[in-house]
């Protein structure tokens, strides 16, 4: 059977690229460097979107933080004092709210805007060391008054809101 061809390892040549430093490299070395560069290449990539995106992520989460927290500083002023301490809360994964009352619960620093408004308001009751001065409509002073005089000019003052009872 002269037609039949006879192949083995020996009468296989490989087609190659002469390099000038004696190396010889095949077609099928050359495909697979390029394979493994391009792929290399993608995974660069890859990992440089998922950088970009974890980094986007956390500066929106930040964003968010400042946002609520500015909110609930509003609600509870003493909120700003500890924003640290909130904020390592929030990263472990609370909501921010409950992040705020555990801390400020924790430090006894929980009061709201209204229950701060209401202590102000309670405390300025109690009146100051200043005087309230009683005087007439004739300008005399309460020494000289007669007391029908300083009555009158006590009613007077109380329904205008100088002194309470």
């Amino acid at each position: 059977m002269p037609d039949e061809i006879n192949i083995n390892a020996a009468n296989v040549v490989p087609e190659v690229d002469g390099q000038a430093d004696g190396k010889v490299e095949t077609k099928i070395d050359k495909r697979i460097k390029d394979a493994l560069d391009k792929k290399t290449e993608a995974e660069t990539k890859a990992t440089d979107a998922e950088n970009r995106a974890r980094i986007a992520e956390e500066k929106l989460k930040t964003m968010e933080f400042e946002n609520k927290h500015a909110e609930l500083s509003k609600k509870y002023p003493k909120a700003s004092e500890f924003k640290d301490k909130i904020k390592e809360l929030v990263d472990k994964g609370y909501d921010p709210e409950d992040a705020t009352v555990s801390i400020l619960s924790k430090n006894n620093a929980l009061q709201t805007a209204e229950q701060t408004q209401q202590a102000k308001i309670e405390r300025s009751n109690f009146g100051g060391s200043a005087s309230t001065p009683i005087t007439n409509a004739d300008g005399k002073s309460p020494k000289d008054m007669t007391s029908s005089e300083l009555r009158s000019a006590l009613i007077e003052a109380e329904r205008n809101g100088e002194i309470t009872i």
